[in-house]
C-alpha cells in the first residue's frame, strides 16, 4: 500500500504542469518557429512540421514537438536552439528535430540560466566543425532532463555541463567528449565516446559506457579524467581506455572515486585501472532506472544493488542535491518512501506504482542501502518525466 504522503506527492507538484492551453501548428521553415514561440503562452504546445528553421530562443514553458525532418541551423553567433531563463514553476519540453553548429565556440544547443524545469528529448545535435559545442548547459538552477539525445561531431567537438545544480542524462549517445565543471550530473544508460572529464562537482554514471579516444597513431586518452570533485560508478557501466600505449581507465588529479562491484574498468596495456592521487572507495552503490510515462499510466521502477543489502527507494520533486559524505542526496530525507526491502540473491527487483496524474511534471527517484558491512551507500538517481 502506498503511504498517504506518497499519494499526496503523486497527485500534486510544485511545478506548473504542461497543460496544453492551445496547440499551434508551425510550418514553412525560416522564422516561422520563432514567430510561433513569440505569440505562444506558457503551457501551449507547438506542433512543428518538417522544414529548415532559423535559430530560435525560448524563454517560457512550452511543449515544442518536432516532426521528422525538422532542422535548425546555427548562424552567426546565435546557437541553433537557445533555451534561457525559464521561470521557476514552468516546464519547457523540446522533443525531436535536429540542430547543428559549425562556428567555433558557438553551441548547437544551449540551455542557460533556467530556474524552471527543462526536458530535452530525442534531439540530434551535431557540430561538423571543430571547437564547437553540440550541447552546452550552464548556470541552470532548475532541473535539466536530457533523454535519448544524439550528440555527434568531428574531432574537437564536445559537450559541456557547467555551473548547474542538477542535470540528468538518460540513454542517448555522445560521440564526443563531455566535460563537467562545478555541476551535479547523473548519467544513466548513456554511451559516451571520446571520454568524460570531471573538472569539479559531482558525477555519477550508471550503466551504459564511457570509452576513451585513440588517435590514428594509437596514442589514447583515459576514459575518464577526474581533476577534482566526486565520481560514482554503479551498476554495469563499462569504463574503457582505448590506446596502444599504457593508459588507465580513470586518471585522477584529486577527488574521490566510488566504484560499485558490477563496474568494469579496462585499462590499456600495462596501466592500472585507476591511477592518480584520488581516494578510491569500493562500495555497494545501489542504482535505480525508470522510463518516462504518460499521465495516469503505471510507472515501473527497476532497482539494482548487492544481494542481502537493505535498500530503501525514495521519490521526490526535483531539488538541488545535498552533499553528504556518502554522495549527493537528490531527495529530501523526509520524502516519501516507495519501497524498503532486503535484496535477494539476484540483487535486483522491480516495483510498479501509479504515475502522477499531472502531465508535464518531473520526479526524482533515489535508492539508499545499508550494506552487510553496516555501511551507508547513497545510490545513483534517476528522473522520470510524466507526459
Amino acid at each position: 500500500m502506498l503511504s498517504k504522503a506518497l499519494r499526496v506527492l503523486l497527485l500534486s507538484s510544485t511545478c506548473v504542469a504542461l497543460h496544453a492551453q492551445q496547440t499551434i501548428v508551425v510550418s514553412g521553415g525560416g522564422p516561422a518557429l520563432q514567430q510561433a514561440i513569440a505569440v505562444a503562452n506558457p503551457g501551449d504546445m507547438l506542433d512543428v512540421m518538417a522544414g529548415s528553421y532559423d535559430p530560435i530562443m525560448v524563454t517560457k514553458g512550452l511543449a515544442i514537438r518536432c516532426r521528422a525532418g525538422v532542422a535548425i541551423a546555427q548562424t552567426g553567433q546565435a546557437p541553433a536552439i537557445a533555451i534561457e531563463r525559464i521561470p521557476a514553476g514552468q516546464t519547457l519540453l523540446f522533443a525531436g528535430g535536429s540542430c547543428s553548429s559549425s562556428t567555433p565556440l558557438v553551441p548547437a544547443l544551449r540551455v542557460a540560466n533556467t530556474d524552471g524545469t527543462v526536458v530535452l528529448r530525442s534531439i540530434v545535435a551535431s557540430v561538423p566543425g571543430t571547437l564547437a559545442w553540440a550541447l552546452l548547459i550552464e548556470g541552470c538552477r532548475g532541473a535539466v532532463l536530457c533523454r535519448s539525445l544524439a550528440l555527434s561531431g568531428t574531432i574537437g567537438g564536445f559537450a559541456a555541463v557547467n555551473g548547474s545544480d542538477h542535470v540528468t542524462f538518460a540513454g542517448g549517445a555522445a560521440r564526443m567528449g563531455i566535460s563537467v565543471r562545478a555541476a551535479t550530473v547523473a548519467f544513466t544508460g548513456t554511451q559516451i565516446d571520446h571520454g568524460l572529464t570531471v573538472e569539479s562537482g559531482s558525477v555519477s554514471v550508471t550503466g551504459g559506457y564511457v570509452h576513451g579516444y585513440s588517435s590514428f597513431s594509437g596514442i589514447g586518452d583515459p576514459a575518464i579524467r577526474l581533476r577534482s570533485g566526486e565520481l560514482t560508478l554503479a551498476d554495469d557501466v563499462d569504463v574503457r581506455a582505448v590506446s596502444a600505449w599504457p593508459v588507465p581507465a580513470i586518471l585522477t588529479n584529486a577527488g574521490l572515486v566510488r566504484v560499485g562491484p558490477r563496474v568494469t574498468l579496462t585499462s590499456a596495456s600495462t596501466a592500472l585501472p585507476i591511477e592518480g592521487p584520488a581516494q578510491v572507495q569500493r562500495i555497494d552503490t545501489p542504482s535505480v532506472r525508470a522510463g518516462d510515462v504518460p499521465a495516469g499510466a503505471p510507472l515501473r521502477i527497476d532497482v539494482t544493488g548487492q544481494p542481502r543489502d537493505l535498500v530503501a527507494t525514495f521519490v521526490d520533486v526535483p531539488r538541488t542535491p545535498r552533499a553528504t559524505p556518502f554522495g549527493p542526496l537528490w531527495v529530501d530525507p523526509s520524502s516519501p518512501l516507495l519501497d524498503l526491502r532486503t535484496l535477494d540473491a539476484t540483487g535486483t527487483f522491480s516495483i510498479t506504482v501509479p504515475a502522477p496524474v499531472a502531465p508535464g511534471t518531473a520526479w526524482t527517484l533515489q535508492p539508499l542501502a545499508l550494506t552487510q558491512a553496516l555501511a551507508l551507500a547513497v545510490g545513483t538517481p534517476a528522473r522520470v518525466f510524466v507526459e
